[in-house]
Order: C-alpha cells, then structure tokens, then sequence
C-alpha cells in the first residue's frame, strides 16, 4: 500500500486512493468466506461532505441558506453509500483498531488523548501510528476537514443583555486561549511531528461552522429514493429551520 500521509503530501489522498487502500485492507483473512478485517471503522457523512468542499447550508448575502442540494453534497452522500455497499466499513468500536480488525479510523480527540497518545495511551500500541486528513473528493481542491466540538456556549432566547454576555465569555475565554491549548493538548498527543502538523492543520486551515445546526441538517437514509430527491424533498423544511435560527 502507498503510504497515506505520503500522498496527501503530494495532493494525492483522494476518494481514488481511499478506495484502492480499502480495496486491501477489506479482506478475509481466515478464508472461512466472511470478511473479518475492514478498512475503517466508519465515516461520518456531513465529515464526507466537507472533504468534498460540499455544505449542508451556506451563508449567502448574509443569510444561511440551505444547500444540501448542491452537486458536491449529493456527490459525497452517493460516495458514502458506494463505500458501505462495498464492505469497507465494520461499524463504531474503538479497540478494533488495536486489535487490527480495521486498517484505519475514524480519529477522534478522546481516541487520541485516551487510547493511542504516546505518553498516557492505554492501548500500548505496538506499530506506527499515522494521521491524514479526510480524503478530498473530485469537486474540493485540497483536503478540507473540520474541527469539530462540543464545548460552546448558548444563551437562553430571553437573555436581557446578550451582547453584555458575549463579551463576557470572549474576555473570559478569549480565542487565542482556546488555540493555545489545543496546540499544547496536540503537542502532547501527537505521535509524531507530521501528525501534529496535520492536527494543527485541522484547527488553522479550518474556519467554517457545523455543530451548531448540523444535526438538524444533516440527511438520513432517504429509504428508497436517490440523494437528489430527498434533498429536494426536504429542502423546504430545512429551509425554515435555518430561518428560524439565524434569519
């Protein structure tokens, strides 16, 4: 197998070469015709979507509009589909990657600091760990992966004095507070230089917004109809909630 980082160096870790990794990884390794190793554990859609510079909703002349619809979302979500009919994806277990059941996963913060981090890492690997970026897909020009989190702030609809509340939670927990950390938190869990740098990537070169709306966005299973459809089916409805929150 070409090694991952090494292609997203060369702009070369795309849907492509995610397939053809997949293509090795998925295997029945003890010939009793049941696949027993896969090539990752999952892939969240609406993270999917991104990698292909696609949005569920965009900001436009100063309102968030709904776009779910747009080629580049709709190209993901069949993609997703393609790779799940495919067998590539055994489904949500952190140890599997430990036990060497996938080739590759789904890396989030706490499977870092908790699980495979050089200093603290329960697990105790014994091979080298790398990180890549979300595979671009054929409509993004680089790889594009968001950083996503739960720690924010909300303020009840009937707040007195929000903008007196804002401004006490930047000065309280000012921007350049929160990157710091992060990169203090990345230094520490990295298991190597080029996967910090692609951690910190993650933060820097990232500047868009999800977790807010993104489960009131995000599609499910459009049971029987093509991605095309349903988006166009649901469109209106999703239309109301982002007018209802941000319009």
């Amino acid at each position: 197998l070409d090694d991952p980082y090494e292609l997203y160096l060369a702009g070369e870790w795309d849907w492509d070469a995610f397939t053809e990794a997949a293509k090795v990884l998925t295997a029945d390794t003890t010939g009793d015709g049941n696949i027993d190793r896969w090539a990752i554990d999952m892939i969240m859609e609406e993270d999917l979507v991104i990698a292909n510079d696609g949005r569920y909703a965009r900001e436009i002349d100063g309102r968030a509009v709904f776009t779910g619809d747009e080629p580049a979302v709709i190209e993901a979500l069949v993609q997703n589909d393609e790779w799940i009919n495919a067998g590539y994806y055994r489904g949500w277990g952190p140890e599997a990657f430990a036990d060497g059941e996938i080739g590759m996963m789904f890396l989030e913060m706490w499977r870092l600091r908790d699980h495979v981090n050089p200093n603290t890492g329960e697990w105790e690997i014994d091979f080298e760990l790398g990180i890549v970026p979300y595979p671009k897909g054929p409509s993004a020009a680089r790889n594009v992966y968001p950083t996503e989190t739960i720690l924010y702030y909300s303020l009840p609809s009937n707040s007195g004095d929000p903008e007196a509340m804002v401004a006490l939670l930047d000065a309280l927990y000012p921007s350049d507070a929160i990157f710091d950390e992060a990169e203090e938190a990345f230094m520490e869990w990295a298991p190597s230089r080029e996967a910090f740098g692609v951690l910190m990537e993650s933060v820097v070169e990232w500047d868009g917004w999800i977790d807010i709306y993104q489960p009131m966005m995000a599609p499910w299973t459009p049971e029987g109809q093509t991605w095309s459809a349903y988006m166009a089916a649901v469109k209106q409805a999703k239309q109301a909630i982002l007018d209802d929150l941000f319009n």
